[in-house]
């Protein structure tokens, strides 16, 4: 592991915040990739990298009630996604905002948890 590092399962993860994680975490793999060479990209799949934190953001941002910006990007990234996941996120499209951050919200709590080993 290059890092290791450990966090509470109620941290400064906290659900309001995501779409400015997500965004702070697609902008750092594609500063990353531009400070590598075109053999590097293929090397080390940086698109595919780019295109799953573009992904979590797309999630993130059709919670938060901002459907043409999630789906702007989803249309740069789509070839990358399964076509599960493609028909969830067309899927989502006509559920209110309200709606849907509860569920998204609900959903990632949940995983969230799991995430996580209790410390005594």
């Amino acid at each position: 592991d290059l890092v290791r590092y450990r966090l509470r399962w109620d941290s400064h993860t906290n659900f309001a915040r995501q779409v400015a994680i997500k965004q702070s975490a697609v902008n750092i793999f594609e500063n990353l990739k531009a400070h590598m060479t075109a053999d590097e990209w293929q090397k080390y799949n940086i698109d595919r990298h780019i295109a799953k934190q573009k992904e979590n953001l797309v999630i993130t941002l059709f919670s938060a009630g901002k459907k043409k910006e999630a789906m702007d990007i989803y249309r740069d990234i789509k070839e990358y996604i399964s076509l599960k996941k493609r028909i969830i996120i067309y899927a989502m499209r006509p559920i209110p905002a309200p709606i849907l951050r509860f569920l998204i919200e609900k959903a990632w709590n949940y995983h969230k948890k799991h995430l996580f080993i209790p410390v005594g």
